[in-house]
């Protein structure tokens, strides 16, 4: 299934607005401030999910899918607290 651009970023957004409705809520491992090191250990871990899924799913890889949205968020939090290089 092919979505363009806006449609995948617009997606991210939505797991970004999770992660701060699963903060404000309490009760979860995501945090306002979230140490950079901890993000990397947390995409490491949803990338390891993410395989797991693959492996053993088929076209057009939902599941897996849905783990590289949770890894895109993350990066995205992570640019929002710590800054995001532009592209020379």
């Amino acid at each position: 299934m092919k979505m363009f651009t806006d449609e995948v970023l617009n997606s991210i957004r939505t797991e970004r607005e999770y992660q701060d409705n699963a903060i404000k809520g309490g009760g979860t491992h995501i945090v306002k401030e979230f140490p950079l090191g901890s993000a990397l250990s947390a995409i490491q871990h949803k990338l390891d999910v993410a395989r797991e899924k693959w492996y053993g799913d088929v076209t057009p890889h939902q599941d897996t899918m849905e783990e590289l949205r949770k890894i895109a968020a993350i990066c995205v939090q992570m640019g929002e607290q710590y800054g995001m290089p532009i592209r020379k």
